[in-house]
C-alpha cells in the first residue's frame, strides 16, 4: 500500500470514528427554501422573496400571549442567508436606541430594542457560531462563538414605522465559512428584546435564555443530496463537518 493510499484510509478510518458520536438536533426542523431572486436589503419587506421565503413567529420566553409580536421570514441562494423581521411596537415613542452609528458597531446593543441570529453551520451545540444582534438604528454587534472580534460579512437595514420596525439581513455564506448546497441542516434562534414592555420572544419554547439549547430549530435548507463533507475556516479555527442526509428519518451530523 503505498503512501497516498495509506493517508487515504486514515482519513476515511478518521470519519467513520467521527460518526460513533451523534449530536442531538433539536426536534422541531424548519424550511429555509431557496430564492430565485435575492430581496433588496432596504429594511421594507416588500421584495417578491418574502413571499415565498420560510415564515415563522416568535414565542414569548415566558408564559403568556405577546402584546408585541414579531414575524420572521428566512431564506438563501449561492451567497447569503436572509433574514426579515417585523416587529409590531404599541410604543414606538418608547423604543430604545441608544447606538445610533455605524461606527459603534460592536457595543452592547442587546441594550437597546433589538433582534437576535443565532446561526451554527456546524451544528455543535446552543450558542456556537455567529451571534448577530441588530437594532432599529441598524447597528450591529456580531460574534463568532462568543468573539467580538470577528466581523461578519453582512448587508442590514431598519425602517421605523407607525406601530412597528423591520430589519432585514443577508448574511454572507463566506463569512460562515460553510456554502449550502441544500439538505444542510443548521442550529439557528432569531430572538427579540422589547424593552418598553420588556417582552423577551425568540422561536424555541422551554426555560432558559436566548442561548439555550431547547430555544434552537434546525434549518433545513431546500434540496441537497445524501451525503455531504464540508470544511472551513471560521476566526482561525479548522473544522470539519459530514453530514448524512436521510429523508424519511432526518439528519445525522457528525465531527
Amino acid at each position: 500500500m503505498n503512501a497516498s493510499n495509506r493517508i487515504a484510509n486514515s482519513a476515511w478510518a478518521l470519519l467513520l470514528g467521527l460518526c460513533l458520536v451523534v449530536r442531538a438536533q433539536p426536534t422541531r426542523v424548519v424550511p429555509v427554501p431557496r430564492f430565485k431572486a435575492p430581496p433588496i436589503i432596504d429594511g421594507r419587506l416588500d421584495d417578491a422573496a418574502w413571499q415565498t421565503g420560510g415564515a415563522l413567529a416568535l414565542q414569548n420566553i415566558k408564559k403568556g400571549e405577546l402584546r408585541n409580536g414579531t414575524a420572521v421570514r428566512i431564506g438563501f441562494d449561492n451567497s447569503h442567508f436572509y433574514v426579515a423581521l417585523l416587529c409590531k411596537e404599541a410604543e414606538m415613542q418608547h423604543l430604545r436606541t441608544a447606538w445610533t452609528h455605524a461606527e459603534e458597531r460592536d457595543s452592547r446593543i442587546w441594550q437597546d430594542d433589538c433582534v437576535e441570529v443565532f446561526l451554527d453551520p456546524l451544528s455543535r451545540s446552543a450558542g456556537t457560531g455567529a451571534h448577530i444582534v441588530v437594532n432599529s438604528a441598524a447597528v450591529i454587534y456580531d460574534a463568532w462563538d462568543g468573539d467580538s472580534n470577528w466581523d461578519c460579512d453582512l448587508r442590514v437595514a431598519a425602517v421605523k414605522q407607525e406601530t412597528a420596525w423591520s430589519v432585514e439581513m443577508a448574511i454572507a455564506f463566506e463569512s460562515l465559512g460553510f456554502q449550502p448546497v441544500g439538505g444542510e441542516r443548521w442550529l439557528l434562534n432569531v430572538g427579540r428584546e422589547q424593552k418598553p414592555r420588556k417582552e423577551l420572544s425568540c422561536l424555541g419554547q422551554g426555560g432558559g435564555n436566548f442561548g439555550s439549547p431547547e430555544r434552537y430549530v434546525s434549518a433545513h435548507f431546500a434540496g441537497g443530496g445524501p451525503v455531504q463533507l464540508r470544511t472551513a475556516s471560521v476566526g482561525g479555527a479548522d473544522l470539519l463537518a459530514l453530514r448524512l442526509v436521510q429523508p424519511a428519518t432526518g439528519t445525522g451530523s457528525y465531527r
